[in-house]
């Protein structure tokens, strides 16, 4: 479970500092990266534009829980509180699948945010 906590780690960082281009990093140039279950982002361009989003997000708190591994796929509970530019507090949860090659770079990552009921 290092391999994933360490990704983890480097991405919670990357988002709390609003650095775009280490989140960037921590994905292969050819991700198959799914921001909803209906929305795939097929470049590293696409998913730069995705992320510019965090630059207006202040207190930042990235939370996770890695609750099922199969060799170098992971299921990740988040949850994900800030500040928006507005000062409105929001609070977000989901699961994360992530797929990591050898490199430790991300090359499958879809994200599932828990519906608002």
């Amino acid at each position: 479970m290092k391999k994933i906590n360490d990704w983890l780690v480097q991405f919670a960082t990357a988002w709390k500092t609003h650095d775009i281009d280490n989140v960037l990093n921590l994905f292969t140039d050819d991700v198959e990266y799914w921001e909803t279950p209906f929305d795939k982002l097929s470049s590293l361009d696409e998913l730069k534009s995705e992320w510019e989003s965090i630059k207006n997000q202040k207190n930042i708190e990235v939370l996770w829980e890695v609750f099922s591994k199969d060799e170098d796929k992971y299921a990740v509970k988040w949850s994900l509180e800030y500040t928006d530019k507005n000062y409105i507090e929001k609070l977000f949860k989901g699961v994360y699948l992530i797929k990591l090659n050898p490199d430790n770079k991300c090359d499958y990552f879809f994200h599932c945010e828990e519906s608002k009921t």
